[in-house]
């Protein structure tokens, strides 16, 4: 996604990048390493919650099918309510993935398919967890992993990362 955003920007298909200012949170155009969620909440803590899930896939046996279509069916459903209730939507503040008012950059189009993954592996990871499937260093892990993300997303929100223009 970085070096797809990164390609949009040298050809212009979305804003340059205008660094954020929280005491004028409704201006600039951030890009992905402009959000804790999306630089290293992305990178070391959902990689947490994916070892944790990974780990305990490769030892087997696989989870019910249900537990999985529900997993998979749950993100869909929140995937979809954020793209339309949140991203889409005019007062949604411009960025790197929703440059534009209904619109959607190439990267973004990237980052819906890998938050729709990422958040079926996390439900995954309560599945094992609240069904005791993970180890105790397993579960350490995912906990670790889910802790630094919502903090990410706690740092985004105090910060006015996310916030609506109008």
């Amino acid at each position: 996604m970085f070096f797809l955003q990164n390609w949009e920007a040298g050809k212009e298909r979305i804003a340059p990048r205008k660094k954020h200012n929280p005491l004028k949170p409704r201006e600039g155009f951030l890009y992905m390493q402009d959000y804790h969620s999306t630089s290293w909440g992305d990178i070391i803590a959902l990689s947490f919650i994916d070892l944790a899930v990974g780990n305990e896939l490769a030892q087997g046996p696989f989870p019910s099918w249900w537990a999985l279509a529900a997993c998979i069916a749950l993100s869909g459903i929140i995937t979809a309510f954020f793209y339309w209730e949140i991203w889409l939507v005019p007062s949604h503040k411009p960025d790197w993935a929703f440059p534009k008012a209904k619109k959607v950059s190439f990267a973004g189009r990237l980052f819906l398919w890998y938050f729709y993954l990422q958040l079926a592996a996390a439900f995954l990871a309560f599945y094992f967890l609240v069904t005791g499937k993970l180890t105790w260093l397993q579960a350490l892990v995912g906990l670790l992993g889910g802790g630094l993300y919502l903090l990410a997303m706690y740092l985004d929100a105090k910060g006015k990362r996310w916030i609506k223009l109008f």
